[in-house]
């Protein structure tokens, strides 16, 4: 059976329920899905938190795994069981603190970058569907990075919920106070 892993950047675990996420909910209640209940990142940068799902072990061993070149063990299980390893991402993880070493061990990965990523995250998801509509002779692993829950919280208009809503190109260096005054805004942009 395909295996499709999905990680949201910055996804808060409480934006997942059907009045947020109808359509991620609806999924779920389809097929089979895993869903942590407990959720706790692996780290709060994205190369260790990528890193930590796909290793499985703590982000403390990137540079050291990441110096020896030393393969992912889940990874190589699933190469060594029959699978084709796909990468997608929305962002530019490939040279994102020599995130490089992760990415390589695909049979194929594509990165997609755009302005906004919110349209690099619908341009992968066709992709990833046109991918799992092929058939294919073999299991496949396919990793999906989704991005456009990064910092500016990018969507295309229509998905807007609740207003108003922090502009998509704030300054997030603009300090704890300002950040205070503008919470509720940034929160309905998230």
């Amino acid at each position: 059976k395909d295996v499709l892993f999905v990680l949201v950047e910055t996804w808060r675990s409480t934006a997942f329920n059907p009045e947020l996420m109808p359509g991620l909910t609806a999924f779920t209640k389809r097929r089979p899905v895993i869903l942590s209940e407990h959720h706790f990142p692996g780290s709060h940068c994205t190369q260790y938190g990528v890193f930590s799902y796909l290793y499985g072990v703590s982000p403390f061993h990137y540079a050291v795994l990441r110096d020896g070149n030393v393969p992912s063990f889940p990874l190589s299980v699933l190469k060594q069981s029959g699978y084709t390893l796909h990468g997608f991402c929305s962002a530019s993880l490939r040279n994102w603190g020599k995130a490089g070493f992760i990415i390589s061990q695909f049979t194929d990965y594509k990165e997609i970058i755009k302005d906004q990523t919110s349209f690099a995250d619908q341009e992968m998801i066709a992709d990833v569907v046109k991918l799992l509509k092929t058939p294919s002779d073999h299991p496949r692993f396919i990793f999906m990075f989704v991005n456009s829950t990064h910092q500016s919280y990018y969507y295309p208009k229509e998905f807007e919920k609740y207003t108003p809503v922090m502009s998509d190109n704030f300054n997030h260096m603009q300090g704890e106070d300002a950040f205070r005054k503008s919470k509720d805004v940034l929160y309905n942009r998230y």
